[in-house]
């Protein structure tokens, strides 16, 4: 497992983009240590409170993105076992958002996404694997089989980054929708975009292996 350390120092060097960003990887790198530091000390931790905490960070991190760069819905998906075909046994993958945040009066996505089979949006996800992003617009000629859900979304533009960890492994998405307005992101933006992102996919990635343990 990568240590902490590692991870921390490498959020540090990747957000070093601005001071308003940099002051929210700060916050989150500060809960982190001490989420961690618990974990080290052996502390006993009830499984609940410990998913409400960790919630409590990952959606503060995500309204301060929804803020920060103006967009109407944040939301991050990962990859799970579903179950397995019959008869062969072979594992079925899906994904599901586990957060979400909107602004006010915009519709929640979370439910329409749950135990979602990957093979659905395979021309979209296969773009984010081997590219690391995808920028989509209603406008657009190739829509990466996406037009369905935008539409129903009511989603004009959205941007989707791959959450991996240090070791390049893919392991869910990253979503920005911009619902009121079509809109574009310069490539600086992009650039800040995924510092941010760099940071996140490192905590939560971690945060799940530890669990896992």
């Amino acid at each position: 497992m990568v240590g902490i350390d590692t991870i921390v120092l490498a959020a540090l060097i990747s957000s070093l983009v601005g001071p308003v960003l940099v002051k929210i990887v700060e916050a989150i790198i500060q809960v982190w240590k001490e989420k961690w530091k618990k974990t080290s000390d052996h502390e006993s931790t009830d499984p609940l409170q410990d998913a409400l905490d960790n919630s409590e960070v990952i959606n503060s991190y995500l309204n301060n993105l929804l803020t920060d760069f103006e967009f109407d819905r944040v939301w991050v998906s990962m990859f799970h076992n579903g179950g397995h075909f019959y008869p062969t046994g072979k594992s079925i993958q899906k994904f599901s958002i586990f957060y979400e945040v909107t602004k006010p009066g915009i519709a929640t996505v979370q439910q329409q996404f749950s135990n979602t089979p990957v093979g659905l949006f395979a021309s979209s996800i296969s773009e984010v694997y081997r590219n690391g992003r995808l920028m989509v617009d209603m406008e657009d000629f190739d829509m990466y089989g996406l037009e369905a859900a935008m539409v129903s979304t009511g989603t004009k533009s959205t941007f989707l980054f791959a959450l991996k960890n240090l070791e390049g492994k893919f392991f869910g998405l990253v979503g920005f929708d911009s619902v009121t307005e079509s809109r574009k992101l310069t490539s600086a933006e992009m650039e800040m975009l995924q510092s941010q992102i760099n940071t996140l996919s490192g905590y939560i990635y971690e945060y799940l292996h530890v669990k896992s343990k």
